[in-house]
This record gives structure tokens, C-alpha cells and sequence, in this order.
């Protein structure tokens, strides 16, 4: 079986990884936990309901001119899916996973205020488990993952914590859906952030 990997993930990781050794401003790492709540058709509304997600992001400052900083990131990301409720399955789960790599864009309007935006692509793997006494059905897809999303923080000692609102999108070339599970996705991010900059 061949695994094929999306070039723009090939490419995401060489910048990252460039980028290192040429990095003027430090590094950073990130963690984000909140809420995915699906904005895309009925269809997909009706299956899922807001979920919780967690995820994390390491990158490099490239940049750091007149309080804007300029770098890149990689991330990863899950969300607990809550899914349709089939009351006849004894024990049903869903879940995403997301791999990410892209650009950010901080500007710190004030010692204590930073203001990033930022917009990752990727990998997106929808995957949907059932089992009805000693049945088991499992779903899975791989797609594109695009994730544009902004962020307000305010530093405090090291790190610097606020809240970030962003629309991911899942797309998968394949059929919408299989059995149970919505591959496709478009949801609004609701997450609070935890990041430290690291010199």
C-alpha cells in the first residue's frame, strides 16, 4: 500500500526545519484547549455537536521589526467528537486528528498585548468507531486541512495566555461520508491559548 504525503506538508516541515538555523528572534511553543462547534451545512450540524479540541504548536521567530514578528509553525491538533447518538450501539467514539504546518504573524500593540493571526495546512484524519454487542464497525478518511485563525493575548511573566477564534476546514476527496461518519468539515474555533516565546 502506498502512503502518499501531501507536498504542502513536505514543504511546511523543510521551511520549519530551515528556518531554525536562521531564526533571529527565538522560538515559541503553544497550547490551545476549547470548543469546535460545526457552522457547515444541516447535513454535518446535525450530526455533530460543539466538541472539545485540543492541540499543540512549535515554531521560529524569523522576524522582529517594529513589534511585529513574522514565523512559521508546526501543529497538531484533536478533537473529541461528539457525534451522532445511535442508541442502539453499546459504545460508539469519533474523533479528528490534524497535522498541520504554516505562517504567523504577531504584533505586540503594548508590553502586555500581542495580537497573532496565523494559517496552517495539512492533513486531516476523520475517523468514526461503533460496536453493537460483539460487532464492530470502523470508518476512516485522510483529507486537507486548512486552519486560519487570530488571537488576543496578554503577556504575564513568561508566557503570554488569551483567546484565539478560528474556521478550520477538513476536505476529502472522497465520498462525504462512509456508513456513520461526516468526513467533511467546517467548524468555528472557540480556544483559549497558553504560549511561551523561547529564546
Amino acid at each position: 500500500m502506498k502512503v502518499r504525503v501531501p507536498t504542502v506538508t513536505v514543504a511546511s516541515v523543510i521551511l520549519l526545519c530551515a528556518a531554525g538555523s536562521y531564526a533571529r528572534a527565538g522560538g515559541f511553543a503553544e497550547g490551545v484547549v476549547g470548543i469546535a462547534s460545526p457552522i457547515s451545512d444541516s447535513t454535518y450540524n446535525d450530526e455533530y455537536d460543539a466538541s472539545p479540541k485540543l492541540g499543540v504548536r512549535i515554531g521560529s521567530w524569523l522576524r522582529d521589526q517594529d513589534h511585529v514578528l513574522l514565523g512559521f509553525e508546526l501543529a497538531a491538533d484533536i478533537t473529541f467528537l461528539d457525534g451522532p447518538d445511535l442508541p442502539i450501539l453499546t459504545d460508539e467514539s469519533y474523533h479528528r486528528i490534524r497535522a498541520l504546518g504554516g505562517v504567523r504573524i504577531a504584533y505586540d500593540a503594548t508590553n502586555t498585548v500581542r495580537v497573532t493571526g496565523r494559517m496552517d495546512v495539512g492533513v486531516d484524519y476523520t475517523r468514526a468507531s461503533s460496536m453493537l454487542v460483539n460487532t464492530s464497525n470502523t470508518a476512516s478518511d485522510l483529507g486537507l486541512a486548512v486552519d486560519p485563525s487570530v488571537a488576543l493575548q496578554i503577556h504575564l511573566g513568561a508566557g503570554s495566555y488569551g483567546v484565539e477564534v478560528g474556521v478550520p476546514i477538513g476536505t476529502h476527496s472522497g465520498k462525504d461520508s462512509d456508513a456513520f461518519v461526516n468526513y467533511n468539515s467546517y467548524d468555528f474555533d472557540f480556544l483559549f491559548v497558553a504560549s511561551v516565546d523561547i529564546d
